[in-house]
C-alpha cells in the first residue's frame, strides 16, 4: 500500500501474500498490511498478530471516505487467472467500496477491502483477446533482446547498468568502442 493516514493510497499491488485475496478481475476482496513479523529481512511470513487500522490500512479507510481513485499493479506471484505471467502490470484505476475487519485463518483479526475498477477507463488488459498470448510474445523478445539482463522494456527510462556507462563516456565524448 503505497500512501499515508492523512492523504489516502495512491496504488495497491496484488502479489498474493495474504491469507484470503479474492480476484475477480474488475473487483477483488483485498487483505490490509501488518499483523506479520518481518524481522530479519523478511519478503513473507505467516501472521502473527492482529491487524491494525493505522498506516496503509488507514490510508485505504481514508480512499473510501474521500471517495478517492488509487492505481493498482497486478503481480507474477499472484494466483489470479488475471495476473501477468511474469513481473508487475498496472491494471488501472480502482475504488475502494467496502472496508471490514474479520478473523483471518490463522485466528488474528485482518482487515478486508473491496475494490472496484472504475469505468470508462482503457479496457482492462486481461479483456484483450489473446492477451496471454501477446504477453508472452513480449517477454520473450525481451529475454531476446536483453539475455540474462533485468527485463526491462526499452524507453521506460531505465537503463542497465552497461548502458548507463556507455551514455555516460558518450556524454563525455568518448569514443565508441569498435
Amino acid at each position: 500500500i503505497h500512501g499515508g493516514e492523512k492523504n489516502g493510497a495512491f496504488s495497491v499491488v496484488l502479489s498474493g501474500g495474504y491469507e484470503g485475496d479474492v480476484d475477480e478481475g474488475h473487483t477483488f476482496t483485498y487483505t490490509g498490511s501488518g499483523g506479520r513479523d518481518l524481522s530479519g529481512n523478511k519478503r513473507t511470513a505467516p501472521q502473527s498478530s492482529d491487524q491494525q487500522l493505522r498506516g496503509g490500512n488507514r490510508a485505504l479507510a481514508v480512499n473510501i471516505w474521500r471517495s478517492l481513485p488509487m492505481r493498482v499493479v497486478r503481480g507474477y506471484k499472484l494466483k489470479s487467472e488475471f495476473a501477468p505471467s511474469c513481473g508487475y502490470r498496472y491494471d488501472g484505476l480502482y475504488r475502494v467500496k467496502d472496508m471490514w475487519p474479520e478473523m483471518g485463518e490463522s485466528g488474528f483479526v485482518i482487515w478486508r477491502y473491496r475494490m472496484e475498477r472504475i469505468e470508462g477507463q482503457e479496457g482492462a488488459p486481461w479483456e484483450a483477446q489473446g492477451w496471454k498470448g501477446k504477453e508472452d510474445e513480449v517477454l520473450a523478445g525481451l529475454r531476446e533482446e536483453q539475455g540474462d539482463a533485468p527485463l526491462i522494456p526499452k524507453g521506460t527510462g531505465t537503463l542497465l547498468p552497461t548502458q548507463r556507462a556507455k551514455k555516460a563516456k558518450a556524454a563525455k565524448g568518448e569514443p565508441k568502442p569498435a
